[in-house]
């Protein structure tokens, strides 16, 4: 088999990259530059803003500085976000690595919706996805940080598999993907 790799666009991060520089413009006049001035003369006193307010936007600085650093190596580096050959499958959906996966730790890849983040109107929605059904799903999620389980474990109720991917990822590979997929899954675990 050919090993099959999906990356995210590059320019799909620069509008990110953007406004995350003009926060970090914002919080760097309102925590080091004293606050922003009243009035439109060069005269008038800039306002002062109170520590606590400071703070705040000091820690929303250093959040947005380590997003600054991630996005620019996403454009830069632009890392792989999907992967399968005939050993099996990587993931690092949005930056976000859930790891490797031999063929032979797949039970089914399977089509199906989940519920969604709600929209404006009419709460929350139905999704589709792809879901890696793994033959035991308890020995992933033990591998992630204990906060993390929770999440894990609400999708394996949810889906049956804690590793839910979205169709939009594969683009207009969609049905090759998911039908060479299918048949590495089969082709491991003796059906053919």
């Amino acid at each position: 088999m050919t090993r099959i790799e999906l990356r995210t666009p590059r320019w799909v991060h620069v509008p990110f990259l953007i406004g995350d520089v003009i926060l970090l413009a914002v919080f760097y006049q309102v925590f080091v530059g004293g606050g922003f001035e009243t009035g439109g003369d060069a005269f008038s006193t800039p306002v002062e803003t109170p520590l606590g307010m400071k703070l705040a936007f000091g820690f929303f600085a250093a959040i947005g500085v380590f997003m600054f650093f991630v996005l620019l190596y996403r454009i830069i580096k632009n890392p792989v976000t999907f992967a399968m050959d005939s050993q099996g499958v990587y993931l690092n959906p949005a930056g976000v690595v859930l790891g490797s996966y031999k063929w032979s730790e797949i039970a089914e890849i399977r089509e199906t919706t989940v519920i969604g983040s709600p929209t404006g109107r009419g709460g929350p929605r139905q999704m589709p996805a792809v879901a890696i059904v793994l033959k035991d799903p308890d020995a992933y999620i033990n591998r992630f940080p204990k906060l993390m389980s929770p999440l894990f474990k609400f999708r394996e109720a949810e889906a049956g598999t804690p590793l839910l991917l979205e169709p939009q990822m594969f683009g207009s590979r969609y049905e090759e993907i998911i039908a060479a997929m299918r048949a590495e899954v089969a082709k491991h675990s003796g059906r053919s």
